[in-house]
């Protein structure tokens, strides 16, 4: 019994990364999600801490056979330390589970989750806290339970997941997410973010930061840019976004893309797709996601207009 509680701690604090997150239980901002996708369908779960504010919000995006929606809950709490956010809001969010509800949308799921894991930026500068935002990941997981989406439940059984955890001062004030891990081959994972950020807080010319991680057959690869390769992204012909990863390990090649009614604002000026398509290419193989991508953009002139209702990752590219 000792043995399976000491699990439980250390799950729980794997998902807030106490050793990694450096200020982690005082910086101001810190996101805790997972997200997994199934056929026609596919749920992004976000636990928000505004320490500055002394709010959590709940926000859940879906895809539902072809329909794209996001509700959420804000909550004030009492000043003070806040232990487990997600607790705020009528949730559960750790490694090992997840459970809560927000509007037509409740979730049941018990995760399995590889030791596979993305930590971004690297050292020094994490731990320096130079940038807006650091992150842990954990792009390879597996859900197993039940999601219910108006009124309708789906049984996943080991459905390809992934889970994060980020914190900072504040959100970039540009950002191109794309994640995926349901391909058309196995044991295929990716994630790439590049994103425009302060130094310490100050805007100063900085080149556009950024991670790739892959994660296959032939084990795992990743580059944080430019520090030890080069990220580079282009507009995609037909719509979308092209990107080419270059570091040590070699190079590969993305290709991702969405349709326009698939987009939801996110609020905070993202666009976010549940159902993109994204295509890999690597020098030993091709895998493609089909409709269950992640791709998402955020540019802070569009917390007040609204994000583009036309491919949103063209603004984003052309800049």
């Amino acid at each position: 019994m000792a043995d399976l509680r000491r699990r439980r701690v250390d799950v729980r604090e794997g998902l807030a990364d106490h050793q990694q997150a450096g200020w982690f239980g005082r910086a101001p901002l810190e996101y805790w999600f997972f997200r997994t996708s199934w056929a026609q369908g596919a749920l992004l779960v976000d636990v928000i801490h505004r320490r500055h504010e002394g709010t959590v919000e709940l926000r859940v995006s879906s895809w539902n056979h072809g329909i794209a929606q996001v509700y959420r809950v804000v909550r004030e709490y009492r000043a003070g330390p806040v232990s487990d956010p997600a607790q705020v809001v009528g949730g559960e969010l750790t490694l090992r589970s997840s459970r809560g509800s927000c509007g037509p949308i409740s979730w049941d799921l018990d995760f399995t989750v590889s030791p596979a894991r993305l930590s971004a930026p690297p050292s020094p500068w994490r731990q320096l806290e130079t940038f807006d935002l650091a992150l842990t990941s954990w792009p390879v997981a597996a859900a197993t339970g039940r999601v219910t989406l108006d009124a309708r439940t789906e049984e996943l059984v080991g459905r390809p997941a992934m889970l994060c955890h980020y914190w900072g001062r504040e959100l970039p004030r540009r950002w191109l997410w794309l994640s995926a891990s349901d391909f058309d081959r196995p044991n295929v994972a990716v994630e790439v973010g590049v994103l425009r950020s302060k130094a310490w807080g100050r805007r100063v010319p900085l080149p556009a930061l950024g991670y790739a991680w892959l994660h296959d057959g032939s084990g795992t690869r990743s580059v944080a840019s430019p520090i030890d390769g080069l990220i580079r992204f282009a507009p995609r012909p037909g719509g979308g976004v092209s990107v080419s990863i270059t570091g040590l390990a070699g190079r590969w090649q993305l290709q991702a893309w969405a349709a326009d009614q698939s987009f939801v604002h996110l609020g905070d000026g993202i666009a976010q797709s549940l159902s993109a398509d994204l295509l890999l290419v690597n020098a030993s193989r091709h895998a493609a996601a089909h409709g269950t991508a992640v791709l998402e953009v955020r540019d802070e002139a569009w917390a007040t207009s609204g994000p583009p209702t036309v491919d949103p990752c063209r603004l984003f590219t052309l800049d």
